[in-house]
């Protein structure tokens, strides 16, 4: 694909400051005389680029459009277009104008009432000539909003808002916003509860673009593909608005498509892209299969939403031959920290170090912590949201207070400013009172060489603990069956961390930035810690004089564990009403009372009296054997 030479060297921006446009608007005036012949957007598949001078002319159309339909400066506009250079320029030149709320065009009719009306939208733009059946368009004319069309108006890759019915518009005043004024709503991408929407004001989404230009270096030599959806904050700010905010270029994709991505880079020529995790995961399989390698294409390459198997990275920078830049950051902040470029030091493991905003871990009274602690990560700074939208100030205050955000991860800082991310505190597994990050237990399972994806998760239980459940998907050609993946897992963590269930399934429930919907396996594997209670077992099926001493003796200390009068040697310790709490008890009584090494991996693979004692016979078989133990009536039995 071909674009014109980019030669224009200053972006118009004194990076790590505030000084410059505080408007969109301003933005793209100011793109406009600086940058007027240089492609601000085009297409991976290389047609109608839109100049810089071109986009400045389109926000004008755009912002005459608005007011012709009695749209002003705080009316929100919500933006249903497939992602492309179209849905970017609507984005850029709505938000100039009015107020951009994107929406994901492919939601169902219900999620789409819901989300505009959570956000007050007095108009919807569709694409021109888009099926009459089309969902957001029945559910935007039931609702009584304005529709526009986006329609090509043949001029390079410009486009006209033409209404679609909706009758006279009320007279607004043709104003330009404020930097107070907000520019953007977007919905939070987590996945629990329901979404809450962020109004981002051109003072915040314009210091989130300065993070990310400070961050990269941006200029206008640069080039970004764009495989994100433009209705979340990292390809809208991260990559479009970062982009322009430098003078840089940004190819848009139609969506992430790991069998044309090597392609579009190859034709594209870019000079970073940005993706999640799973993404990178993607590319490179591909990369794999196709044995295709780009050389010398890449300045950087950047991954976040969720951390990256240090696996992953290391092959990715193999591949591209260019650093990876981890980094951290959530739609009510933009981008938090990044580790930096070469030669900045980028430390394995880490989120890199802050972008200019405030950052400290804090307990659960709000306090401070050291360096070296784990506790919540709290972010203050220009980019910080004030609150969410249509909350309530007590609602907001759960997140918001005295100007710092709660982010909900927890994680620490090092002595030096580098940021660890440990999970989010509500996906943190809870079992028997040891808190086990999930991301712990992914790290080590994706390090077998069969697993492709992994996703650990807490599964529900009495006495408000939990056991851990891990869903894998599996290499292509490979095999690995639970017990194995259980035994990789024991030998590489502790043994409250080892879970309880492995289930193999053909891919992960996700959300669309890419996020693994965690509490949604349980119920969808079909798992449950809370398993009924039998009647406590008599015993009386099979006489105790049947039994061995070392039955005896177990099946004593399990009794006296369940707190039940007595077990059938074929009794399940699970299903009498055992959990991991009660196993590590059981556990630690067995290695006193039979002095043995026993593994929580091999209680939970061998959870009947029976079957117990063969594996404490083969617990001592496999260690030195004190005198006592020699002595002793069951050894040998």
């Amino acid at each position: 694909m071909s674009t014109p030479e980019r030669s224009d060297t200053s972006n118009g921006e004194d990076r790590g400051s505030q000084v410059g446009p505080a408007t969109l608007a301003e933005v793209l005036r100011l793109r406009g005389k600086q940058s007027a012949n240089l492609v601000a957007l085009s297409s991976s598949a290389g047609s109608d680029p839109l100049t810089y001078a071109e986009l400045f002319v389109q926000a004008g159309d755009v912002r005459l459009a608005l007011r012709a339909n009695g749209l002003g400066v705080r009316d929100r506009v919500a933006i249903a277009l497939p992602n492309g250079p179209d849905m970017a320029a609507a984005f850029l030149t709505v938000a100039a104008a009015s107020v951009a709320a994107p929406v994901n065009p492919t939601f169902r009719a219900d999620e789409l009432r819901s989300r505009l009306g959570r956000i007050r939208a007095a108009a919807v733009i569709l694409p021109a000539n888009s099926d009459s059946d089309l969902p957001v368009r029945q559910v935007a004319e039931s609702m009584g909003l304005r529709v526009l069309e986006l329609v090509s108006s043949g001029a390079g890759g410009r486009f006209l808002l033409k209404a679609k019915g909706g009758g006279a518009a009320a007279e607004v005043r043709d104003e330009e916003p404020a930097p107070a004024d907000a520019a953007l709503l977007l919905e939070t991408s987590g996945t629990t509860g329901l979404p809450k929407s962020v109004a981002l004001t051109h003072q915040q989404v314009l210091a989130m673009a300065r993070a990310n230009v400070s961050a990269f270096a941006l200029r206008p030599s640069d080039r970004c593909l764009n495989v994100m959806p433009l209705f979340h904050s990292t390809g809208l700010i991260g990559v479009t608005l970062a982009s322009v905010l430098s003078g840089a270029s940004v190819v848009c994709a139609p969506a992430f498509y790991a069998p044309e991505f090597l392609r579009w880079v190859e034709e594209c020529r870019p000079t970073w892209y940005t993706a999640v995790p799973t993404m990178h995961e993607a590319i490179l399989a591909r990369a794999r299969a196709t044995g295709a390698k780009p050389v010398g294409v890449l300045r950087f390459l950047r991954s976040s939403s969720s951390r990256l198997a240090s696996s992953v990275r290391e092959s990715l920078e193999n591949l591209f031959e260019a650093p990876l830049l981890e980094s951290y950051g959530i739609t009510e902040t933009g981008m938090v920290t990044c580790n930096p470029l070469p030669p900045g030091v980028r430390k394995p493991g880490s989120v890199g170090v802050s972008c200019g905003a405030d950052l400290e871990i804090w307990n659960a009274d709000g306090r401070p912590e050291p360096a070296g602690t784990r506790g919540e990560i709290v972010v203050r700074g220009p980019a910080v949201a004030s609150g969410y939208d249509g909350a309530s100030s007590a609602e907001s205050g759960l997140s918001f207070s005295d100007g710092w955000f709660r982010t909900g991860d927890e994680g620490y800082l090092d002595s030096e400013g580098y940021l660890y991310l440990s999970g989010r505190l509500k996906e943190m597994i809870n079992r028997g009172g040891e808190k086990i990050s999930p991301w712990e237990i992914e790290a080590v399972l994706s390090a077998h060489p069969a697993v492709l994806e992994v996703v650990a998760f807490g599964v529900a239980g009495g006495s408000l603990s939990q056991e851990v459940g891990a869903a894998v998907v599996l290499r292509a050609g490979t095999s690995a069956g639970e017990r194995e993946l259980r035994e990789f897992a024991a030998a590489r963590l502790s043994d409250f961390k080892v879970p309880r269930w492995i289930r193999q399934v053909a891919e992960i429930p996700k959300n669309t930035l890419g996020k693994p919907e965690r509490e949604r396996l349980p119920a969808l594997l079909g798992l449950s810690a809370e398993v009924p209670v039998p009647p406590p077992s008599t015993g009386e099926a099979e006489p105790r004089s049947a039994w061995s001493p070392e039955e005896r003796r177990l099946g004593a200390i399990w009794a006296d564990v369940l707190s039940v009068p007595a077990l059938a040697r074929h009794d399940d310790f699970f299903a009498a009403g055992g959990d991991s709490v009660l196993a590590m008890k059981a556990i630690s009584r067995i290695r006193e009372a039979f002095d043995v090494d026993l593994s929580f991996l091999a209680f939970f693979e061998a959870s009947t009296i029976a079957r117990m004692v063969e594996a404490i016979r083969t617990a001592a078989r496999a260690a030195p054997l004190s005198a006592r133990e020699r002595d002793s009536e069951w050894i040998g039995r």
